[in-house]
């Protein structure tokens, strides 16, 4: 399967012995939108595939259609530990679990949901205990448990949920309508009429949007249109604001908070992050492009998924610059033509003219 195309660059005959009834691929991987990581490796997202790093060694592994996912058209990816497996959304709203020995799970649940009608694609992938995770999606709120491989329950709430969290006994929701919460004793999560919607009794406005939510170092962190708070479970305080920058992305995976901006009018963006004794500082800016998310591992690197080209790694928060990491593949997924000429096959990509 050739999905990608260079501009008039060959791809060596040797690359391509390939035994008769088995496909090999040529995949772009340019960017990396989706990024999360297990002890071992940081996994990448992108539209195509999976690309696997190991953290130690740098060694890379592409995995794709040939090697058993489902389909195209990633939409997120979210390593769980308990079950040391790689949950992997597609737009479609299928998913696969892809666990170490590599045997992929496909789960068509979601699309073939018959009680509901409407979009289904899912925006946020939250581990949950060791053995679930939470789903955010635009029809609502999932509990999926991974070793069952069956759903505990799900919540249409009428109205897209961008993000969720568990916060001192509560589910937190964060949709357009604002910030929803239901008690973990509940014992009906799937009726949305036991979530309430917090508002000015909580110290909240009354009307408001919000797309990230995050349980960090004891408090909850949340957007108000695009201001970060935080809050304590009883007391909402702002924490911070960038001017001409849209929040993207919360991240606290490792031992900082991380706020990662895009620019209002221009192809670049913004890394702001906090110590747990609330010190700051900022990200080089030459580390984004249109930065869509990023990781904190455990020796304090920074990997960044970013919707522009390059793989991006700050190897601390004090480095001056950032590693940018690329890999022998097609430039992008569209092609024109195929030729074939002494032993090599030839692509060529680009407009008619």
């Amino acid at each position: 399967i050739i999905l990608g195309a260079l501009v008039l660059s060959p791809l060596p005959a040797q690359e391509l012995n390939t035994a008769i009834g088995q496909w090999r691929s040529h995949l772009p991987y340019n960017a990396g939108p989706y990024v999360t990581q297990s002890p071992e490796f940081v996994y990448y997202g992108t539209e195509w595939s999976v690309m696997r790093i190991n953290k130690t060694d740098r060694a890379v592994d592409f995995i794709d259609k040939t090697d058993g996912l489902s389909t195209v058209g990633l939409s997120g990816i979210r390593y769980h530990t308990g079950t040391d497996q790689l949950v992997i959304a597609y737009e479609n709203s299928v998913i696969d679990l892809l666990p170490a020995d590599g045997q992929v799970t496909t789960l068509n649940q979601i699309a073939n949901f018959s009680n509901f009608v409407g979009e289904r694609s899912i925006n946020h992938i939250l581990p949950d205990s060791d053995s679930t995770v939470l789903l955010a999606a635009t029809y609502g709120v999932s509990q999926l448990n991974l070793r069952r491989v069956e759903f505990s329950f799900t919540a249409f709430t009428g109205v897209a949920v961008r993000q969720v969290a568990r916060y001192q006994g509560f589910l937190y929701a964060a949709t357009e309508e604002g910030i929803y919460r239901i008690p973990e004793t509940n014992p009906n999560p799937q009726n949305f009429g036991n979530w309430a919607l917090l508002g000015p009794e909580t110290g909240f406005t009354p009307l408001y949007g919000s797309t990230n939510v995050l349980a960090f170092a004891g408090r909850l962190y949340l957007d108000i249109d695009g201001e970060v708070f935080a809050w304590d479970g009883t007391e909402l305080q702002a924490f911070h604001q960038e001017p001409g920058y849209n929040l993207q992305y919360l991240s606290g995976q490792g031992e900082h908070l991380l706020l990662g901006y895009r620019c209002d009018d221009c192809n670049g963006g913004r890394l702001i992050y906090y110590d747990q004794n609330g010190n700051s500082g900022q990200a080089p800016d030459d580390c984004f492009g249109q930065p869509n998310y990023a990781i904190e591992d455990q020796a304090g690197r920074i990997w960044f998924g970013d919707v522009f080209r390059g793989f991006r790694v700050l190897n601390s928060l004090n480095a001056n610059g950032c590693e940018v990491l690329s890999f022998n593949s097609p430039w992008s997924q569209e092609n024109r033509e195929i030729a074939i000429r002494d032993n090599e096959v030839w692509l060529a990509t680009g407009g008619f003219t």
